[in-house]
């Protein structure tokens, strides 16, 4: 059933319910700052959900993908080629804010024009999500992070630190963003009971006084704050936060943090559920540092709004590029070329199959899966089977990387150890992967998503018996 719907950020609506615990140092008095983003859900379909965020820089379409980066720079893309995957659908970053506490520190950057200047992002309809865990670091091998009451130790790219609130909104404020996230004790979800206990409580405690501090940041003045969720794998414990935050002032929006660190898939979808059932409805929810294209499926399915997720750097560093479909039509396209290849079905028949295949992303007379290195999902540009192929990436797709260059150039970069196989794939996965966002919004504006998100899955599980199968 589609329904339509629209509330501020935040906004009490149906969804909020009454803390039942109390959390000391959660009250902010009345220093609160002001809530500039506007959220809309325009769409939905079961717990799944389409809308808009709205913010003074501009919007993002949900479900939506916050693109990665590293220190301030999408790691492969300079600013001039993240301006045509807009039309894919680019609409926000993810900015850590950890990684300007001391190299940069926030005055550079605020001496060079704030972040949007200084990191040349000012670009027209950016929006910037500033928050405090980066997607690609796993922070918790060999020793738990540390925290007391009054800081947290974090990594930072020159080493190990420690921030307090204050310090933390300090470098939030100097990259001039229109969302930020408030620090939060970020544990991983095997915790003992008694250090997630502490987390909630500390991140409460942090919440209060980030936005006490924010309040007084002049670069903060338009933004929005959202609260991150801890609480390891312990769903009282989740509760427990979020009964208590969903009436905070001045929070907006909620980040389910502290996932993605080693939990089952039925552990995730238990916290979120749980989580989600406590926060007010009208609100936006992002999920942290989770984000395979199943992984997204399934979040969507119960609510999640927004992602930010190191998925497609690691992708590109791999040397892979995703193709995919982005539709059942060109899935079916897809299975037909491969069944009748233009070498052996005549001219006219040959003629009707390229057609399919292009559509699908399958050029003719293209061999098994198994065979010339790509698996459901995307290609390994290593293989040798890449060396002389002078197809794009993927056929049909209209990005700088597919229009202007072929496989066979990739793999020569990669083999040769140039960068520029890294800046062509990044183009290239990124401009998928927004199409795979846009795909999912319509099919739940359409009233059809869970039958688009049982395609998917049950695409690669047609392919792992057919192809993985006889490996």
């Amino acid at each position: 059933m589609r329904r339509r719907q629209r509330a501020a950020a935040g906004g009490g609506g149906s969804g909020r319910r009454q803390a039942v615990a109390h959390l000391g140092g959660l009250a902010a008095g009345a220093c609160i700052p002001l809530i500039t983003a506007m959220f809309t859900v325009s769409y939905s379909d079961g717990d799944a959900r389409s809308g808009e965020l709205s913010t003074p820089s501009g919007a993002v379409s949900t479900p939506g993908l916050l693109v990665y980066t590293h220190r301030g720079g999408s790691m492969n893309l300079t600013p001039d080629l993240l301006e045509p995957l807009r039309a894919a659908g680019l609409q926000g970053l993810q900015l850590d804010a950890l990684q300007f506490l001391n190299q940069p520190t926030p005055a550079v950057v605020q001496g060079g024009g704030g972040g949007r200047k200084f990191m040349a992002l000012d670009g027209p309809g950016t929006v910037l999500v500033a928050t405090g865990r980066d997607p690609a670091i796993y922070e918790y091998a060999g020793a738990m992070r540390q925290a007391t009451n009054e800081w947290a130790s974090v990594t930072t790219p020159t080493g190990a630190a420690t921030v307090t609130p204050e310090r933390y909104v300090e470098a939030v404020a100097a990259l001039h963003p229109d969302v930020w996230v408030a620090l939060s004790d970020d544990i991983p979800s095997d915790s003992r009971t008694d250090r997630a206990a502490k987390s909630v409580d500390r991140t409460a405690a942090w919440l209060a006084a980030c936005l006490a501090a924010a309040a007084q940041q002049p670069g903060l003045a338009a933004a929005a704050a959202w609260a991150a969720v801890q609480g390891g794998q312990y769903l009282h414990e989740r509760q427990r936060y979020a009964e208590a935050v969903a009436g905070q002032p001045g929070v907006s929006g909620y980040v389910l943090g502290g996932l993605g660190t080693g939990e089952s898939p039925e552990q995730r979808q238990q916290i979120v559920q749980a989580v989600l059932q406590r926060l007010p409805a009208g609100a936006p929810r992002m999920l942290s540092s989770v984000g395979t294209p199943e992984e997204v499926l399934e979040a969507v399915a119960q609510g999640i709004d927004l992602f930010d997720t190191a998925y497609l750097l690691d992708v590109t560093n791999g040397g892979y590029a995703l193709a995919f479909p982005l539709s059942p039509e060109a899935d079916q396209a897809e299975q037909q070329a491969q069944q009748q290849p233009g070498a052996a079905a005549g001219a006219a028949a040959g003629a009707a199959a390229g057609t399919l295949q292009a559509a699908a992303g399958v050029a003719a007379g293209e061999a098994p899966a198994d065979a010339c290195g790509r698996d459901d999902s995307k290609l390994n540009l290593w293989a040798l089977a890449y060396r002389t192929d002078k197809r794009p990436l993927l056929p049909g797709c209209t990005c700088f990387a597919c229009a202007n260059h072929t496989r066979a150039y990739v793999h020569h970069l990669l083999q040769t150890h140039e960068m520029t196989a890294q800046v062509l794939l990044e183009v290239h996965n990124t401009h998928h992967y927004l199409q795979f966002f846009r795909e999912i919004r319509t099919a739940i504006a359409a009233g059809r998503f869970a039958a688009f998100r049982d395609w998917f899955l049950q695409r690669r599980q047609r392919w792992l018996v057919s192809e993985g199968g006889e490996q």
